[in-house]
């Protein structure tokens, strides 16, 4: 998940604003739209900015400390509130949308952490995890090996014994003489009436 938020500035600073959010790795503007939040005697730029990390607060205010006089620039929370760039330092500013978004790092999906690495180890980090004899049986294949005919066969045999309880349970709770065995050989047509 990625952290949002909409950063406004002067329409004179829009394209340098762009260049140097994008400069942060990963990081993109999904909108670029003029803001009429003061009025429309001073338009601005809203430049709607998604990344996967909060980097790009560091990236901009390196943009900013680079300009002379620094222009009023302000960010908005994905809450909605409006804060200038000038009244906050980037660590503060950093916390800030942290409390505005908790759902941003507690929610990041850790795919594949609930499956066991054998191969993965203190040992692996330092390139010592490949067998010493490369003619031998492999450590690694022998973790991961698993006895799939065993596993299908088993899972079969659950299917089929389910599935006889519920034959024995119909059966037993609609017991019907079968057309052949009661002698009765004409069509159904005719037995309804």
């Amino acid at each position: 998940m990625a952290y949002r938020f909409m950063l406004e500035t002067p329409l004179a600073y829009s394209t340098e604003a762009e260049i140097a959010i994008t400069k942060a790795p990963a990081t993109q503007i999904v909108t670029n739209r003029t803001s009429f939040a003061d009025g429309y005697d001073q338009p601005r730029t809203a430049l709607t900015v998604s990344a996967p990390d909060l980097r790009v607060i560091g990236t901009l205010y390196d943009w900013l400390g680079t300009l002379d006089p620094p222009p009023n620039i302000r960010f908005v929370f994905y809450s909605g509130r409006r804060v200038e760039l000038a009244d906050f330092d980037e660590g503060s500013l950093i916390a800030a949308i942290r409390r505005d978004q908790p759902w941003v790092e507690r929610s990041i999906p850790k795919i594949g952490d609930h499956i066991a690495q054998p191969w993965v180890g203190p040992e692996a980090s330092r390139g010592d995890s490949a067998p010493a004899d490369p003619g031998g049986p492999n450590p690694l294949r022998a973790a991961t090996e698993i006895d799939l005919v065993g596993i299908l066969d088993a899972a079969l045999a659950d299917l089929r014994a389910r599935h006889l309880a519920i034959l024995v349970r119909l059966k037993a709770q609609f017991p019907r003489q079968s057309r052949i065995e009661s002698g009765d050989r004409r069509p159904l047509e005719r037995r309804a009436r």
